[in-house]
Formats: structure tokens, sequence, C-alpha cells
């Protein structure tokens, strides 16, 4: 091989090498700014869904972006509510049109269906409004989920025009998503017979039980991430039934003996109880299960309800 071939072949390798190298490099940078982002690990997409222009409403503004630290900008101390669950991230965007309320659209990723349906139910206090896998209107304010997220769509002020436009828009974004036809599992487990379906509470920690039901400020039913765990109301007295699952057989034997121990210290095992207000509560541990009812009026109605609950436990 002559000099010249040897320098042209060195010089083919060189330009490999430094085309190989660039390359490498542009697909690291490309990787580095796809990562990059003002929050973390939320897929929200509002700029996607919602038109510059729905029915004479215009978008106004950039789309403001919250993480799990930077919600409290925006909500201050109701973003606790959403940090109950797996909140990835949110989104807020603002329609306006002459002579009307601001409308805004709030996004939640809540990281998975179960947890979407549980910031819902953590909320809702009134009627079905037939949006969504389940939905609220209030005065303005419609809140509904689907799939993984959850959605507030806000009239500054409730007119015929913005009620119209809040539902054109929800109907939008629902069009846009599948739904997960899919509710969290431990809610099979709640007997219907005289069930109240409005007010089933699904969640993980004991800030969400107390907000609805307190039961003490310390932890004794050693709810955390790893436990699933659904209150609901029942009968005209409001009795209550709570349902929790465990990862575990050892940490729901512990919840169960914790509770005797604050609420019936001379009782140690399963049954039906009179309580010091007049009221009755029954309590039972199946494996990973630990079910109680609080607050019931009398013992007929607890037994009935403990018996029913259990029943569905040994039949799932």
């Amino acid at each position: 091989m002559n000099q010249l071939n040897i320098f042209v072949l060195n010089f083919l390798k060189t330009l490999y090498y430094l085309v190989m190298k660039t390359f490498i490099l542009f697909v690291l940078l490309l990787m580095i700014g796809c990562s990059s982002s003002n929050y973390t690990g939320a897929n929200l997409n509002l700029a996607e869904i919602i038109p510059k222009e729905v029915k004479g409403w215009h978008r106004e503004g950039d789309i403001e972006k919250y993480d799990r630290e930077t919600i409290f900008r925006y909500m201050n101390g109701a973003g606790e509510i959403y940090r109950m669950y797996d909140y990835r991230g949110m989104e807020v965007l603002r329609m306006v049109k002459p002579d009307q309320p601001e409308v805004k659209i709030e996004m939640f990723d809540m990281g998975s269906p179960d947890d979407a349906f549980g910031v819902f139910s953590h909320m809702r206090e009134g009627d079905e409004a037939g949006v969504g896998e389940g939905s609220e209107y209030r005065k303005g304010l419609l809140s509904f989920w689907q799939g993984k997220y959850f959605f507030c769509i806000i009239g500054g002020q409730e007119t015929e025009e913005t009620k119209q436009i809040i539902f054109e828009l929800a109907k939008i974004i629902t069009g846009f998503y599948k739904p997960s036809n899919a509710k969290p599992a431990i809610l099979r487990l709640l007997p219907e017979e005289n069930l109240n379906s409005g007010t089933i509470r699904y969640f993980n920690l004991p800030s969400s039980l107390n907000y609805h039901y307190f039961v003490s400020d310390k932890n004794i039913l050693h709810l955390s991430r790893e436990t699933d765990a659904v209150l609901a109301k029942y009968g005209e007295s409001y009795c209550y039934l709570l349902c929790i699952k465990y990862p575990d057989n050892t940490v729901s034997k512990k919840a169960f003996v914790d509770f005797l121990s604050v609420y019936l210290p001379e009782v140690e095992k399963a049954g039906i109880y009179q309580v010091s207000d007049g009221k009755w509560l029954a309590i039972e541990l199946m494996q990973k299960y630990v079910v109680i009812i609080f607050d019931a009026p009398n013992r007929q109605f607890a037994e009935a309800l403990w018996r029913q609950a259990i029943a569905k436990i040994r039949n799932q």
C-alpha cells in the first residue's frame, strides 16, 4: 500500500471517529433536553388537548406547571390533599371571553386510576354529574376523573355561559383519554345494603382517614403507601365501615392489636362491643384484612353489617 493510500485511509478513519463522536454527543444532548422539566414524573398535555379557541373562549397566558413541592405556590395548604395520594404534577390553563368570568382548567396526574379516583372521592359531596368515570358539579366547579387524571374546571362566577363552556371543555377532555373502567379493587368488598354510595372514600394514609373520621393522632392502624383502605357510611344514622388491606398478615395483626389497645383496652379478640357514647363498634381480623364498624346505632345493625363485610372478604 503506497503512502497516498495510507494517508487517505487514516483520513477516512479520523473523519469516521469525528462523525461518530458528534452523533453520540448530539444524542446525549437530546436525551438530556428531553428529560429536563420543571416537574418530574408527570405526564400532562393540556396544550395538546384544549384548542386555542373553543366556542368563543380563548386561551390566556402560558400554561402553569406545578410539581409535588411547587403545588403550594398555587393552592397553599390544599396541596396536601393531592400529596396524600401519588400526585406527580399539575397544569393550569385559563380560558377567557369578553364580558365573562375567567374559566380555569386544572389537570392533575395522580399516577394511577386508583389514586385519581381516591382524590376525587376525598372531595366528593354531591350527586353524579355524568362526566368521565366519576364527577360532581357545584356552583361553577366541575370535578371529575378519567384514567389516571383528575380534573377541576372552575368558573370564576357561575353564569349560563360559563356552565356551558365548563361542560364543553370536559367533553373535549374525556374524548381525548380512554377511561380505565376500573375502580380500586377494595371497593368490591363494601356490602351494598344500606350503603350511601356518595360517601365512599378510598385512601392509603392516616391523614386521609382522620379527615373523614378521626381515629387517633397516632397511626394505630399502621396505614401507609402499602395499604389500601376504604371508608363509607351506612344507613340513616351514618354508621361508618372501614376496610383495610395490608401487605401481609403480620402488619394486619399488629394494626388489629394496636387499635384494640387504644379503643377497647380490655378486649383482645374480634367481636361487637358497645362503646362509651352508647354506639356500637365491631371489629374483625381476617388474614391481610381488618374491618371496623364505627358508630352503629344498635347491636343488630352492627352485627348485620359486620357479617356482610366478613362474607365479602371470604368470598372474593
